[in-house]
């Protein structure tokens, strides 16, 4: 496996990752993103067969953009407000260990959603928490890397796309639950 790099690879990984939510059955729905510091008036994608929603952009302007893209993710049908549960924000060039998301390009071609498993938490929460608790699979480190072990999100083109999205969503709000539960 290997890390897509490039601004034009990393765009064309984004908008196929935006593709494939937007091909689920979904309902496109008006709201307020609340984060840490703002909030932020959007269009959500809404599945409901899922009960996940996600929007797909760059960060508000109150946000530090840090070469990123802004993919935040949640629970339950949006109302005038929704909390974010997590957010898969791959670089926008390069490949920046200081976000969370990471494209890959897997050795048939296919193209690979993961995440280095840093997750807001009050208190705090490792990345070594978040991996030892995580239930789902893991990628082991890309081509000419060392670290680290990633959390698989989903592969963007099978069609169980929707539901390991769904499933990794979930996972995260138990991981950072138990986190929250231990102070």
């Amino acid at each position: 496996m290997e890390i897509l790099q490039t601004a034009a690879e990393l765009q064309a990984a984004q908008d196929l990752f935006k593709k494939a939510f937007e091909a689920l059955p979904n309902q496109l729905l008006h709201t307020s993103i609340g984060y840490q510091g703002g909030n932020y008036e959007a269009d959500v994608i809404w599945v409901p067969s899922l009960d996940i929603w996600g929007f797909f952009g760059l960060p508000p302007n109150e946000k530090p953009p840090r070469n990123r893209f802004w993919n935040p993710f949640g629970l339950g049908k949006p109302r005038s407000q929704v909390s974010i549960v997590c957010e898969i924000n791959p670089p926008r060039t390069g490949a920046n260990a200081a976000t969370g998301g990471v494209f890959l390009r897997g050795s048939q071609g296919e193209i690979i959603v993961v995440h280095r498993g840093r997750f807001t938490v009050t208190r705090g929460m490792p990345t070594s928490y978040f991996l030892s608790s995580f239930r789902g699979e893991r990628v082991g480190p890309p081509n000419g890397h060392k670290k680290p072990i990633l959390a698989k999100v989903a592969d963007l083109q099978p069609p169980r796309f929707g539901q390991d999205l769904a499933n990794f969503i979930r996972e995260v709000r138990r991981i950072k639950d138990l986190r929250r539960n231990e102070h």
